[in-house]
């Protein structure tokens, strides 16, 4: 979702505040409970004044239905009253700077929300410009005045916008720290897709080749014979990239002299030690003449296209390709226009925690090889 702050404007009736020392914004918002003529005065009065201001401001529209019910509902009042308070209430709303405005009314009180969107610091000084304007046309059409609630005042608009303002400074500092990393995220959005892209595919065709190198061996296997290995020593693990290790033990066949290398598992490895007995299966493979019964059958079924026998987890070799589809393509297909920024973002930062990821795993590879 994307990075949003918000400003909020309170109002109140002037004359009424001066006639009641003490009272609050809450206290103005319902003064006609009591007074059946009174609110409906108040209820023709709102109508009005959401009728011109809405004909001021194209888009302005009535959102009543919109009210939460915590904003009229009181259960000290009869439900006659509290449908008084929502018939003479009014909620109008619309598109402002690329954002959403909300202006609600009530009896002596009304309330302006902003809620701000996409918006950058240098448009700062045109957003305080645009606030003013719009709070000086909401004064003149109400009849209402901006209420500084710590002072228990009403104040002019110009000191209303900069008290917001200052108010809101920390917030807007972290908004736009937030949209800075949005515009980071949906910059990484498509080198990240290329890059991530590309790590599927290597991965795809490594589990692709290991899976074809294994299927040479399946494929020479002379099914239904098993022979006894008896390990002799052994030699220290190997590691691919420095990092990734091969275990072999070296010994011979029971009733043979010749010794052989057989690889093994992490498992098999630790568990071996001189004397130890391994059921295995020959091949006829020069690179590999044993394999181990274990691993034979961790590889079944085995999947044929003559000539060539594969493991069943060739199929694995998808994985990385599906994965990158649907976590990186498919929420950019299918997402609605409007949205494609903000999917765009969460590629992006998607992108940028697998290649973080991956330099981190880089950065481990080189240190294991060179220290």
């Amino acid at each position: 979702m994307s990075p949003a702050v918000y400003f909020a404007i309170e109002f109140i009736d002037k004359t009424w505040a001066e006639s009641m020392p003490g009272a609050s914004w809450e206290d103005a918002m319902w003064i006609a409970d009591a007074d059946d003529t009174l609110s409906e005065q108040i209820a023709i009065r709102n109508a009005d004044i959401a009728r011109i201001l809405a004909a001021d401001m194209p888009g302005l529209t009535s959102e009543k239905e919109s009210f939460e019910p915590y904003d009229y509902e009181d259960e000290a009042l009869s439900q006659e009253a509290v449908l008084r308070r929502y018939h003479r209430s009014r909620m109008l709303s619309c598109d402002w700077r690329g954002g959403v405005m909300e202006i609600r009314i009530f009896d002596r009180a009304m309330d302006i929300g902003v809620q701000m969107v996409n918006f950058s610091r240098a448009e700062l000084p045109a957003l305080a410009s645009d606030l003013r304007n719009l709070l000086a046309w909401v004064e003149r059409v109400s009849g209402m005045q901006p209420w500084h609630a710590e002072a228990q005042r009403v104040e002019d608009v110009d000191a209303a916008v900069l008290r917001l303002m200052a108010t809101r400074e920390p917030s807007l500092q972290r908004y736009f720290r937030a949209m800075g990393r949005e515009r980071m995220k949906r910059w990484l959005a498509w080198p990240g897709l290329f890059l991530t892209g590309l790590l599927a595919f290597a991965l795809t065709i490594g589990i692709a080749v290991d899976a074809v190198r294994q299927g040479e061996v399946l494929s020479s296997m002379r099914e239904g014979v098993t022979e006894t290995f008896v390990t002799d020593w052994l030699p220290p693990p190997e590691y691919r990239l420095g990092v990734f290790p091969t275990f072999v033990l070296v010994g011979h066949i029971e009733g043979q002299t010749r010794q052989r290398e057989l690889p093994v598992f992490r498992d098999e490895f630790l568990r071996a030690g001189p004397g130890a007995l391994f059921t295995v299966m020959p091949t006829n493979n020069m690179r590999q003449s044993y394999m181990l019964r274990s691993e034979y059958a961790s590889s079944l079924p085995l999947i044929r296209l003559d000539p060539v026998v594969l493991p069943w987890r060739v199929i694995l070799a998808l994985l990385p390709v599906a994965l990158w589809y649907f976590f990186f393509i498919q929420p950019l297909i299918k997402t609605m226009p409007e949205q494609r920024a903000v999917k765009m973002a969460r590629v992006g930062a998607r992108s940028g925690t697998v290649l973080l990821g991956g330099l981190a795993l880089v950065g481990v590879l080189l240190l294991k090889r060179f220290l």
